[in-house]
């Protein structure tokens, strides 16, 4: 069987949810069958010694490149036989479809967590137009809820056969704590598991 390269693209390494959650995905589905790279378009972090113990290819498409990330995404591509790119935040979808335009052969998804209320960011009402304009970009839309689905779903003009839900495999028992908030046990110290 031809092995998959995957390549998930993220803003950084830092240790918060899209890192951690990639870093899962990677641990629990295994290399057997897919070489993981994993690539950050604004900084590097404490993550990325994670990634390189699981066995990923860890790149820095920040870099020092003027164009940005795009021109480093684009090539990287093309060099490594990627055949997936996997993104989770407005900044990088916006990213990779631009480096992936032209690119044939090469599939787009893009997992939606959650869509942003304008009182949920600085630039609340540009950055929430921005997120939802985003999802009519890549060649697939995973939320990870039906509560998601259903507002993707919502939305004017979406491509239905472009969104497959799939729920959220995360143990979420990981992150809520018997009798108060919800917290990262992995930020404060505790097991992932």
């Amino acid at each position: 069987m031809r092995r998959l390269n995957v390549l998930h693209v993220m803003n950084s390494f830092v240790d918060l949810s899209v890192s951690r959650v990639v870093s899962w995905l990677v641990e629990n589905i295994g290399s057997r069958n897919i070489s993981w790279h994993v690539g950050a378009v604004t900084s590097l972090g404490d993550m990325q010694d994670v990634f390189a113990r699981l066995g990923c290819q860890v790149i820095d498409f920040a870099g020092d490149d003027a164009s940005g990330p795009r021109r480093a995404i684009r090539s990287y591509v093309h060099e490594h036989g990627v055949q997936v790119v996997h993104t989770h935040t407005p900044r990088t979808i916006i990213d990779a479809s631009v480096a992936l335009r032209g690119v044939p052969g090469v599939k787009h998804l893009a997992t939606k967590h959650t869509l942003y209320a304008p009182s949920d960011r600085r630039w609340g009402l540009a950055y929430t137009l921005l997120d939802r304009l985003t999802l009519y970009l890549p060649d697939v839309v995973i939320p990870v809820s039906k509560t998601m689905h259903d507002q993707i779903m919502s939305l004017p003009f979406v491509d239905r056969s472009k969104v497959v839900l799939i729920r959220n495999a995360i143990p979420v028992h990981d992150f809520r704590a018997a009798d108060g908030p919800a917290v990262c046990s992995a930020t404060q110290g505790g097991s992932t598991r």
